[in-house]
């Protein structure tokens, strides 16, 4: 592992060698400035307990949807802590406007989203609950457990005002004095042993060192969640009293940070080796959220559905909605056929449309010839009496039956009506669609034939 000196130095010649390849053209501005906003918000927020994945994360940062059994909390709190992030690299880039207690407490305040209550104990470990108030400074103390069993305690409540404000005076300070990652990591390691809220410091401190890190022109750095042991690990070695050791782990994630800058600027492919596990994560989310398309193939079962159920269905549906036009013709009437055959012998069924008797026709049928050839659902009006001339109308609403899916197509129009999956039924919708498309042609034919015009 190099020393702290030494990935300082490595550094320093990353960002001289980008700042030969910059500016980035904006393609590779956008994909670099997509992976640090996904990769920091998963991994900052998966530090603290949210369950997201990173699909998950993507799918609600990136198109505003949400997957997943989570509570609404974790989803709020990742699109917060996106603005915040948001909020951090707006005020870095103001070089003149020093770093304030009120930037730092609304950061606090955006990442909670809203007041809350928690669980909590007493200094004589007696069980209560307190109320979590944001972007304010805790009122009770706050300690954490050491992994040898010791108990750290952080800054009293009635001294973190004070205490804030020297570090933010000492940042200030020091901000044109220091470098980057040793300025930006003690920044980080204080304000954490401070601990100056009851909620969020963590992120709040990992932000605020991105916050030094962007203004002094290096990329946003990302503690993983993957090495969650090796981040705590530093931080308590930084409480024995070793802050460079807690520095040299920050170092680390720079140097990563600064590889993926040169990749972009270089036009190289950003993937990472668990990459494409993300990506597939957030492809089977996406996936997820369709509807199966094609599940079912073309079978004997669905075909008679379809004949004795779905077309049954359409028809009544178009019948109903032509009761209106009966009086205007010396007839109108719904006609469905099925046309069915077997490997030897063809049987037409051409029935005038009764639900009952056509339905129990084509099972007949369908026992001794299984195979179905073809399927319409006809509506003929014969002498429309109100024409100069006589006027007949006919619609052919024909269904063709594919491997997986099958279409309805009205007097052989070059483009079918609807298509629809088998397995699937009728949506009220797609009825609609169908009665609307013959009422269509039965409207602009009455009206070429009579004249009206209304």
């Amino acid at each position: 592992m190099a020393t702290l000196g030494a990935l300082l130095q490595h550094i320093t010649q990353q960002n001289q060698q980008l700042q030969k390849l910059l500016p980035l053209s904006a393609e590779q501005q956008r994909a670099v400035d997509k992976k640090f906003r996904l990769e920091f918000n998963y991994n900052s927020n998966h530090l603290e307990g949210n369950r997201l994945t990173y699909g998950e994360t993507a799918l609600l940062l990136l198109f505003d949807q949400t997957t997943g059994d989570h509570e609404m909390r974790e989803y709020e709190e990742m699109k917060a802590h996106d603005v915040a992030l948001k909020m951090v690299q707006e005020e870095a880039l103001d070089i003149e406007r020093p770093l304030t207690e009120q930037f730092i407490r609304s950061l606090n305040k955006h990442l909670l989203v809203r007041d809350f209550w928690k669980d909590a104990q007493t200094p004589d470990g007696q069980s209560t609950r307190k109320k979590i108030t944001r972007g304010d400074y805790k009122k009770t103390p706050n300690s954490v457990i050491l992994p040898n069993g010791e108990m750290l305690h952080y800054t009293e409540p009635g001294k973190v005002a004070a205490e804030m404000a020297e570090l933010i005076q000492w940042t200030n300070e020091h901000m044109h004095k220091e470098d980057p990652v040793i300025l930006s990591s003690i920044l980080h390691y204080r304000l954490v042993r401070i601990h100056p809220f009851d909620d969020g410091n963590g992120r709040v401190a990992r932000l605020l060192m991105n916050y030094i890190l962007i203004r002094k022109g290096y990329p946003v750095v990302v503690i993983k969640s993957s090495e969650k042991k090796q981040y705590l690990a530093a931080l308590h070695k930084a409480d024995a009293g070793d802050l460079p050791a807690f520095s040299e782990h920050i170092a680390e994630q720079v140097v990563w940070s600064f590889d993926v800058w040169l990749k972009a600027a270089k036009g190289e492919n950003l993937e990472e080796p668990d990459d494409l596990d993300k990506e597939l994560a957030l492809l089977k989310n996406e996936l997820d959220r369709r509807p199966n398309n094609f599940e079912k193939k073309r079978s004997e079962e669905e075909l008679q559905i379809i004949v004795t159920e779905r077309s049954v269905q359409v028809a009544s549906a178009i019948e109903e909605k032509l009761e209106a036009l009966k009086d205007y013709f010396v007839d109108l009437t719904i006609n469905i056929s099925a046309i069915l055959y077997s490997s030897n012998n063809n049987s037409g069924i051409d029935y005038t449309y009764n639900t009952d008797k056509f339905t129990a026709k084509v099972n007949e049928g369908l026992k001794k010839y299984p195979y179905l050839r073809g399927l319409n659902i006809g509506v003929k009006g014969t002498a429309l009496k109100k024409a100069t001339e006589r006027t007949d109308i006919i619609i052919t609403n024909h269904f063709t039956f594919n491997e997986f899916d099958y279409s309805i197509t009205i007097n052989n129009k070059k483009e079918p009506t609807l298509k629809k999956a088998y397995g699937q039924p009728f949506t009220e919708n797609e009825i609609k669609h169908i009665i609307g498309s013959n009422l269509r042609i039965l409207i602009d034919t009455i009206k070429s034939a009579t004249g009206v015009s209304a």
